[in-house]
């Protein structure tokens, strides 16, 4: 059971998903109460894991008396994350080719090309520098909670200039002390996808994509207007379709 459950897990899931998600295809279609007692997960958590599933795409809410759930195929599940992949690597090659096309344009802030840190010291400092230069708004999707700490005493400052903060924490790391940490500087929603890889958005004139290498921090950065332009509206659409703020 337990190499099924870290297995889960490496589709991104929390252990309290992998756990349920087991017992459901150990019971096929069950109630609240008897996925409960199969998975060993509480039953005041186990709505919020089925609800988390449910979302996720990982199984079927049946509208019953009481409400039923089931397990999704995994041939589905596998479809559509090759599907989710795909649209990735085709953002990326819009990207890539907007990079080349717009080789003339003003660089804002580190130079007119994509530049790629690939320390974390060094990723660590650009992003406190450019937290440092932000005038409106800073929005943080998907960073992993270890380099937080780095980055929050900037944030505050910021808060305090009366800057806009905005962060989305990855759910497989979801932390309630950090969460509520980060509340005191902006505004904070768990993301109901469990991403790889994240990014930071400052004003409409900085972008980076952050990477996680083993324990380093990776990051790409793009200073062409055009580009940011499209991917602040990207991230826009992100925030607003996430659900609940926990």
């Amino acid at each position: 059971m337990d190499n099924v459950i870290d297995s889960l897990k490496k589709f991104g899931m929390t252990d309290y998903e992998a756990k349920t998600y087991n017992a459901l295809m150990n019971l096929d279609i069950s109630t609240a109460t008897e996925i409960s007692k199969e998975s060993n997960i509480p039953r005041v958590r186990v709505y919020d894991v089925l609800s988390s599933l449910a979302r996720k795409g990982w199984i079927k809410i049946i509208e019953d008396t009481p409400l039923k759930y089931t397990s999704l195929p995994l041939k589905n599940i596998k479809e559509k994350l090759v599907s989710t992949q795909n649209q990735i690597i085709k953002a990326g090659k819009f990207i890539e080719g907007e990079l080349k096309s717009n080789t003339k344009e003003k660089e804002y802030s580190l130079s007119n090309t994509s530049n790629i840190i690939i320390t974390t010291k060094g990723a660590i400092n650009v992003l406190v520098e450019e937290i440092k230069r932000s005038r409106k708004e800073i929005t943080i999707s998907y960073l992993k909670n270890k380099w937080f700490d780095s980055l929050f005493p900037y944030l505050k400052l910021a808060k305090k200039r009366g800057i806009k903060v905005k962060v989305i924490l990855n759910e497989n790391e979801h932390n309630i002390h950090l969460q509520r940490k980060l509340m005191t500087i902006g505004k904070v929603k768990v993301g109901i996808e469990n991403l790889p890889h994240g990014n930071l958005l400052i004003d409409h004139s900085f972008y980076a994509n952050l990477y996680y290498n083993n324990d380093q921090l990776q990051i790409n950065t793009l200073g062409y207007s055009k580009c940011i332009s499209c991917l602040k509206a990207w991230i826009r659409r992100e925030w607003e379709t996430i659900e609940y703020i926990k």
